[in-house]
């Protein structure tokens, strides 16, 4: 494996571990992410990722994706002039991100308990920062809860005033 090789695969492997911590900063950074490892992915994996002992998930996936794509383009050409026209290529990021997850699972090139493990640590933080920000109407860093209704109290953790910490927490 060459030098260049290596570096590929410690940054695909770097950019999956921290992949929970992108969903923190909104989805501008996760679609960085996602585009992250799907590039550096494809150039590494290129042919790999496309030998599946089960063809038949290849073909439901590859077709799930195509059913999008063609209703999304049917719709733009039969009945109106579609937004989402554009959105309907993006959504192939995620057939690309799937694909390079397998491959790196099956190849073992990614080790899942490592990011189950940052997974755990990132929520049990933010979770003790909501407890934190209950029970002294501070948390870690200072901010204090936020109210937009009379009677009801907002706590946001460590996004100030967004409401992503319940959101998070559910997710992972």
């Amino acid at each position: 494996m060459t030098i260049f090789n290596k570096f590929l695969l410690n940054t695909l492997q770097f950019l999956f571990y921290i992949f929970p911590v992108s969903f923190v900063f909104g989805n501008s950074v996760t679609n960085l992410f996602i585009l992250s490892i799907s590039l550096i992915g494809i150039y590494y994996y290129n042919i790999e990722l496309f030998k599946w002992k089960e063809k038949y998930l290849v073909i439901f996936l590859s077709l799930f994706f195509g059913i999008i794509l063609f209703s999304t383009y049917l719709q733009s050409f039969l009945v109106s002039k579609n937004p989402d026209t554009i959105k309907s290529i993006y959504f192939l990021r995620y057939l690309f991100l799937l694909f390079i997850l397998r491959t790196m699972i099956v190849k073992r090139d990614l080790k899942v308990n490592y990011m189950i493990i940052g997974c755990l640590i990132i929520t049990l933080l933010l979770s003790t920062d909501v407890i934190i920000q209950y029970l002294f109407e501070k948390n870690l860093l200072g901010y204090e809860p936020i109210s937009w209704v009379k009677d009801v109290t907002y706590h946001t953790s460590i996004f100030k005033n967004d409401l992503k910490a319940g959101g998070f927490i559910l997710m992972f």
